[in-house]
This record gives C-alpha cells, sequence and structure tokens, in this order.
C-alpha cells in the first residue's frame, strides 16, 4: 500500500501504464492529423475570407496541441522514472507518485506574435492535474478535427465542380483555337469568370460553395454558343456574299424588265410616259450596291467580322432598293394588267352573250366591236375601255334596250 496516495501498488502501476498507453495514442493522433490533407492543404495557401476566419481561430491549435501533449507526456514520464529507477530516493518518489494526482502540467503558452503590441502584464502558464490535461487535449483535437472537416468537405465539394468547369473552359479554349477563333468576348468572360471563382474555391472553400461554382456555367454557356455562331458565321460568309450578289443580279434583272414594261406601256395604254428616269436612279443605286459588295466581300478575307456586320447592313439597304424596284415594277406593268383584265372581262361577257342568245343582236354586237376595238387599239384609252365593258355587261341583262345602254 503507498501511504502517499492511499491505492496499492498494483493500481499504481495500472495508472501508470494506463497514462502511458494514453499518451501513445495521442501521438499516434497527432501524427495522422499532422498527415491530414486538409491540413497540408492549409500549409499551401494563404486562406481568405470564412475560411481564414475559421482557421484563424482553430489553426494554432495544432501546435498547442503538440505542446501541451509534450508537457504531459513529460510529466508521466518522470513519474514512471522515480517509479521504476533504482537508487531514486524515497521522497523523490513519494513526491512523484503525487503528481498522478495533483496539479502537475504546466501547459506552455503560445509563442507570441512578434508584430502584436508589447504585453503589459505577464502571462503565468497554467498548471493543471494529468486528466484536466488528457480531457484538454481530446476536446482541442476534436475542435481542430471538426473544423478541418469542414473545410475538407467544402473543398471536396466545390473542387470536382471546378476542376469540371475548368476542363470545359479548355475544351472551348481548344475548339476556339482549332476553329482560328482565340479571342472574342464571351470567351474573355468566361476565363475572368473562372479565374475569380478558381481563387475564390482555391483560398476560401467555406465561403465558395457549390453555388458560387456553378455561377460561372452560364458564361461558359455562352462562350460555347458564342464560339458555334462564330464559326457558322465566318464559314457562312462567302454563301451571304454570294446570295447577296444573286438578289442583286436578280434586282437588276427586275429592273430591267419594269424598265421594258414601262416602255411597251407608254406606247400601249394611253397616259402613260416612258418615266426613264426612276429607272436610271435605280440602276444607279444597284451599281453602289454592287461597288459596296465587291468591298465587303475583299474586306472578308482580313477581318471577317467586320465584314459580318458591313453585310448586315448592306442587306437592309438592299431590302430598301428591293422594295422599290417591286413598287416601280408594280406601276410599270399595271396599266398592261388593266387592259388584259378588261380584255378577259369582255371575252367572258361574249361567252355570256352566246348563251344568252344575243351574240347575234345589232345591238350588243355593237357594243361588243366598240370595247374590243378600245382594247386592241394603242394607245389604249383604260377609262374610255372600262366604261365601253361596263356598257357591253349591261347590254347582256334580260329587259334592255337600246335606250338603256
Amino acid at each position: 500500500m503507498t501511504q502517499m496516495t492511499g491505492i496499492t501498488d498494483d493500481q499504481v502501476e495500472a495508472r501508470i501504464a494506463r497514462l502511458g498507453a494514453a499518451c501513445d495514442s495521442v501521438a499516434a493522433r497527432l501524427v495522422e492529423l499532422d498527415d491530414d490533407p486538409t491540413l497540408c492543404l492549409l500549409d499551401t495557401l494563404m486562406p481568405t475570407g470564412v475560411t481564414a476566419a475559421l482557421w484563424a481561430q482553430e489553426g494554432p491549435k495544432v501546435g498547442r496541441l503538440w505542446r501541451h501533449y509534450l508537457a504531459v507526456r513529460e510529466v508521466v514520464m518522470a513519474i514512471a522514472r522515480a517509479r521504476h529507477e533504482p537508487g531514486t530516493p524515497g521522497h523523490e518518489r513519494a513526491g512523484a507518485l503525487a503528481r498522478l494526482s495533483r496539479p502537475s502540467v504546466t501547459l506552455p503558452l503560445d509563442q507570441p506574435d512578434p508584430a502584436a503590441r508589447r504585453r503589459t502584464l505577464i502571462e503565468e502558464a497554467p498548471t493543471v492535474t494529468i486528466d484536466e490535461a488528457m480531457l484538454g487535449l481530446e476536446r482541442m483535437f476534436q475542435e481542430v478535427v471538426a473544423a478541418l472537416g469542414r473545410i475538407g468537405a467544402a473543398v471536396n465539394d466545390t473542387r470536382p465542380r471546378l476542376a469540371a468547369a475548368r476542363a470545359r473552359l479548355a475544351e472551348i479554349e481548344r475548339s476556339a483555337a482549332t476553329a482560328g477563333m482565340a479571342a472574342f468576348v464571351e470567351l474573355d468572360t468566361a476565363r475572368a469568370a473562372m479565374e475569380r471563382i478558381g481563387t475564390q474555391v482555391d483560398t476560401d472553400p467555406l465561403g465558395a460553395d457549390a453555388t458560387a461554382v456553378a455561377a460561372v456555367e452560364p458564361q461558359l454557356e455562352a462562350a460555347r454558343v458564342a464560339l458555334q455562331d462564330a464559326v457558322a458565321t465566318r464559314d457562312g460568309l462567302p454563301g451571304l456574299l454570294a446570295a447577296a450578289g444573286g438578289q442583286l443580279d436578280a434586282l437588276g434583272a427586275q429592273t430591267a424588265a419594269a424598265r421594258a414594261a414601262r416602255a411597251e406601256a407608254a406606247v400601249k395604254i394611253a397616259g402613260i410616259g416612258a418615266d426613264g428616269g426612276t429607272f436610271d436612279a435605280l440602276a444607279q443605286q444597284l451599281d453602289g450596291l454592287r461597288a459596296t459588295l465587291q468591298e465587303i466581300a475583299r474586306s472578308s478575307t482580313v477581318d471577317w467580322q467586320v465584314a459580318h456586320r458591313l453585310l448586315l447592313a448592306f442587306r437592309q439597304e438592299l431590302g430598301t432598293v428591293g422594295a422599290a424596284v417591286e413598287q416601280a415594277q408594280r406601276a410599270a406593268t399595271a396599266g398592261l394588267a388593266m387592259r388584259r383584265e378588261l380584255r378577259s372581262l369582255l371575252d367572258s361577257y361574249r361567252v355570256m352573250a352566246q348563251a344568252r342568245g344575243l351574240a347575234e343582236d345589232d345591238r350588243c354586237a355593237g357594243l361588243f366591236a366598240q370595247a374590243h376595238t378600245m382594247l386592241h387599239t394603242a394607245p389604249c384609252d383604260l377609262a374610255s375601255a372600262r366604261a365601253a365593258v361596263a356598257v357591253y355587261r349591261r347590254s347582256l341583262d334580260p329587259g334592255r334596250t337600246a335606250a338603256d345602254g
């Protein structure tokens, strides 16, 4: 029986053995903690934001754990030596064994920050029992592990997503380089967003959650679509230029046909002039557009984007001129079209006269001949011819007399 403690020698030996085993377990856990991937990651970067705030509170505990562990271990080893080393005086053995239950572990203070202001008060290192020190080690260890768990979970959640986004950006960049389009606004925007999110994920994983990484997806998609559209536009530019040239040729032919129709109408329809000035102006506009299109085609070999913008403006102008050509053609052909319509009406009324037995009626035949002559004599007076056709039509109604005409 040990008089100082009131416990048996076997109990003392068991107590020292348990403390030694506990120290060995703490050492193994601390070594494992030193190899924690998240802790290693934090050692290589300068945390910011939420991550920096948490690690500023929990990070210093890693070194503190080792210092406190070594303080406990030193006391436990001293007790074991006093207990087992031959020649140790009795009073030293008694004092060492007393340290098992009384405050005997002086916990070292953290090293002050050299950049901090000089302390006005001298802090004393606390002295606690072995059990209190071991409980403090366990509590501190769990706090550090919990912090590393939070940071590690954030890293494991965001970094794979970031890696996938970076791979997608790299694929877009390769496609752009292959297409000869290494620089365009949407790709630059996606690069900037990726760099911003990447920096946040790398330095503040707690602040950069999955939604932060997901926020870059619209920029990546915009870059992909813009690249796709740009390639299609560039590759389709020769076809668009050729189509515009074809439209110009068609408008030229339409203008020539309208001029010829107007000239014919000037001969065959009374009151219609050749109006050469209108068609000369249209032809001049078409010549100007043709020169502009040739210049756009030349610029497309230097800067297809500029050429495309010029072509868009050109097509608007081409549409305006095309509308003017359409209007001129309608005006040029309106008289001849009206004459054809009146001729067709007169022929249909002639069939009606035959069906009603009036084809040989002198009065009806005379009215028909009068309208027919007007429609087949140049220049044709359309107003008079229209009136003559209407008179002939009314003469075919039952009950009509010569006075009715």
